[in-house]
């Protein structure tokens, strides 16, 4: 091929692999369309802030990002997750037989003391207050009356016991409450109490007598400041945060701070000193600099990333930031039930003065990368990784795809990058694996322990001309689920698959007899990509290098899918509201008998327990069976195809392969591939049987034999893929003229007579 066409090839390629591998699935003569139009304002743009390839180079090429050390501290028991300050060292107080108080700075045990309960008494909660004293909440079990009793005096004094008086109206209805923090100082006591029925929390504070001066619904979360003073975090229209100081004058509450997150923390932390506030949000800790000024935020840890001892059994409960700059984590770590807590401390760093660099070149963030930097970097700390990123959010860089793209292909020519490449996200790969700009990792791979737990027909996908110029490290993993009962009846050849000629009868079928309120899909559009790519094993032979697609079955599977098309049958245009339940996004309670889905357009479940439930509460609430099936299977070969969302390649030029090939190894591994986001599917095995394992564990209500199964499924799809990368283009170039045909703009024999030619055209190039 020539290297002017080569350059071009990879100008489209580029443009496009950029939709199909953040979710923006669009035809490339749509994309081309849209790049003609909006060429001219691109390139005005692009001179004055995108040149990736000059001075942008030079200035957002890597992001600043915390480097940390990750250490495990220990392991503590029993119950209660809330780290407490005592003075000014942070400690950690559990219950189980007896209270047990915990340093934090090893997880030695520092000493164990009674419960103070009597007959009848239940103890609903326990904390540590500033000077040491250990506090208890107890029920009267029979009275409904609870009380606040000093456990231990850490002066050896009088220990209190006072009877708190609630005086809010939901106060005589505690049946069912949960404890979610209380803390004492010289003078209050303050509660936070989350009634079960409702699920509301409600803060309270008391004073010393045990009476109530104040009361306040639907507070989150609060942290102690000094005597009398604390602050509250919760949501109204924003989450915030808010001053109340408590004094005998009276009860003093600030105005509300907004916080640039719409959620609510897990937990907060504040630092007075230098007014700066600490939340961990799900699986990140953020820094808010200048609460009571102007504000700015940063990431502080990202536990997804940088914890990479952990995995998705470890749920972070409370954390610590020492004045060195450390993150102490305390996690609560699940087996089959809650097994216990460790502490994780994450200590930043520098780079190794003088150490190696390793660059990686991306569009934009990449969680995965992020996950095996913090590998990589542990492992060899003599070693630094450099991200070569253009953007900084995706949706900058999906707004200069193009551009990115035509940039990137004229680097690749030259070897102006990384020594490590995000080479390609799926479907319009196959040009960019073919260059030999890339290293040939095939000898490299084959010795690799890991490579077992990589499914093989991936790796024969890439595998081109006998050289693997690319490492897969994400699949999409997308599927089909079937009305059961149409399944059955569609499946003429009762071979337990369907083919898109079953299909398609069928709706003919349903016109003929004027059948109503039956759609083909639960969602649009009705497009032929994958009847195309099911079957153009059939068509095209790059081996014999022979194409044929003048076929009486094929010539008659189109004529079938435009009659469909020209039907109300094709499929149920429904617009679906995000709150709703999932079936009404496939569609299957309202008449649609199938509808394709991935992990990436499952809304936001976020875990294979969750999406399992849904698949069977949708079953349940539709009314129907469902079947999950990888897909329409190809009329002769019955194949089903998928394409790979990520893969990295290396710069064939770069002079430090060995460091690049390690780096891919830890991307291959089960510790950084269990890191990828849930819309993504493991290639290693291993991580995806982690998976099932964690959901075993999550407390998700779904029986473990359900889930299993639901994985099985998922897994036996997986290995019936064939993953298309050498026919994706000869696959566009068939599918651009047959909508010509379905769209009546030209004749099928014009359509197919095109298509020939194209097709021709790019196999003799």
């Amino acid at each position: 091929m020539k290297t002017s066409t080569k350059t071009v090839l990879l100008i489209i390629l580029l443009a496009l692999i950029i939709a199909v591998g953040f979710g923006v699935i669009r035809k490339q003569s749509q994309v081309q369309k849209e790049m003609a139009e909006s060429e001219e304002q691109i390139y005005e743009v692009e001179e004055e802030t995108l040149d990736t390839a000059s001075s942008k180079k030079e200035n957002t090429t890597e992001e600043e990002r915390g480097r940390v050390q990750e250490e495990k501290v220990g392991e503590i028991t029993g119950d209660l997750e809330t780290i407490w300050l005592v003075g000014k060292e942070p400690k950690i107080l559990t219950a189980r037989d007896q209270y047990a108080v915990w340093k934090l700075d090893d997880a030695s045990l520092d000493k164990e003391m009674p419960f103070p309960v009597k007959e009848g008494e239940i103890v609903k909660y326990g904390f540590l207050d500033e000077q040491g004293n250990i506090w208890t909440l107890i029920e009267n079990e029979n009275e409904k009356k609870y009380s606040a009793v000093q456990t231990a005096q850490a002066d050896g004094g009088e220990m209190q016991r006072m009877e708190l008086t609630f005086q809010d109206a939901n106060a005589e209805s505690f049946s069912n409450i949960t404890v979610k923090k209380m803390y004492a100082d010289t003078q209050y006591l303050y509660a936070l109490i989350q009634d079960d029925i409702n699920q509301k929390r409600n803060f309270y504070v008391f004073d010393r007598n045990g009476n109530q001066l104040y009361f306040e619904e639907n507070i989150w979360e609060f942290v102690w400041v000094e005597d009398g003073k604390l602050l509250l975090h919760g949501k109204d229209r924003d989450s915030f945060v808010r001053e109340l100081a408590v004094s005998d004058s009276g009860i003093e509450n600030g105005e509300n701070i907004s916080l640039p997150y719409s959620g609510l923390a897990t937990r907060i932390r504040y630092d007075a000193e230098n007014d700066v506030l600490y939340l961990l949000l799900e699986q990140k800790i953020e820094k808010l600099s200048g609460l009571h000024g102007k504000k700015e935020t940063s990431l502080l840890l990202d536990l997804q990333t940088n914890a990479w001892m952990i995995s998705d059994s470890y749920n972070p409960a409370d954390f610590w930031v020492a004045k060195d700059g450390s993150i102490s984590v305390l996690y609560l770590v699940y087996g089959e039930e809650k097994i216990g807590k460790e502490i994780h401390r994450y200590v930043p760093y520098e780079a190794t003065a003088g150490g190696e660099e390793l660059v990686i070149t991306l569009p934009c963030q990449i969680d995965i990368v992020d996950a095996a930097v913090a590998v990589y970097e542990q492992k060899y700390p003599d070693r630094h990784v450099k991200i070569e990123k253009a953007y900084q959010t995706e949706e900058e860089y999906l707004q200069y795809s193009s551009v990115y793209a035509e940039q990137m292909a004229l680097r690749l020519m030259t070897g102006d990058y990384g020594d490590i490449l995000l080479s390609g996200y799926g479907v319009f790969s196959m040009e960019t694996l073919s260059t030999d700009a890339f290293l040939d990792l095939k000898d490299w791979y084959e010795k690799l322990p890991v490579a077992e737990e990589i499914n093989a027909n991936i790796i024969d996908a890439i595998t081109i001309d006998g050289a693997l110029r690319g490492i897969p490290v994400a699949l999409n993993n997308s599927y089909c689920v079937v009305n059961e009962d149409f399944f059955e009846q569609a499946d003429v050849n009762e071979d337990d698959m369907l083919t898109w000629s079953e299909v398609l009868e069928q709706a003919i079928l349903w016109e003929e007899e004027g059948t109503e309120d039956k759609y083909l899909l639960g969602q649009s559009p009705f497009d032929m990509t994958g009847m195309l790519a099911s079957n153009i094993y059939d068509l095209v032979d790059l081996d014999k290098k022979t194409i044929d697609i003048r076929q009486d079955w094929f010539l008659d599977l189109i004529q079938k899918w435009k009659a469909v098309g020209e039907t109300s049958h094709a499929c149920l245009d429904t617009s679906f509201d995000p709150e709703e339940e999932h079936i009404f996004e496939v569609g299957l309670d309202q008449g649609a008998v199938l509808s394709f889905t991935s992990q990436a357009g499952r809304r936001n479940h976020g875990s294979l327990a969750k999406d399992a439930l849904s698949f069977y509460e949708d079953e349940a609430k539709a009314g129907v069976r469902f079947k999950m099936i990888k897909g329409i299977a190809g009329e002769k070969n019955r194949n089903f195809t998928d394409f790979s969302k990520q893969f990295f390649s290396v710069n064939a030029s770069s002079e430090k392969k060995e460091m690049a090939l390690d780096f891919l190894e830890i991307l291959l591994s089960k510790e950084v591939q269990g890191r990828l986001g849930y819309e993504f599917m493991p290639v290693n095995r291993e991580a995806c049987e982690a998976r099932l394992e964690a959901a075993k564990k999550s407390g998700v209500p779904i029986d473990d034999q359900k889930l299993q199964e639901f994985y099985d499924t998922m897994q036996e799809n997986l290995d019936q893929v064939d993953w298309l990368y050498s026919y994706s283009y000869y696959l566009n170039d068939l599918m651009t003229e047959l909508e010509r045909y379905v769209q009546d703009e030209v004749s099928l024999e014009e359509a197919i007579t095109s298509a020939e030619e194209k097709m021709w055209l790019r196999m003799n190039e």
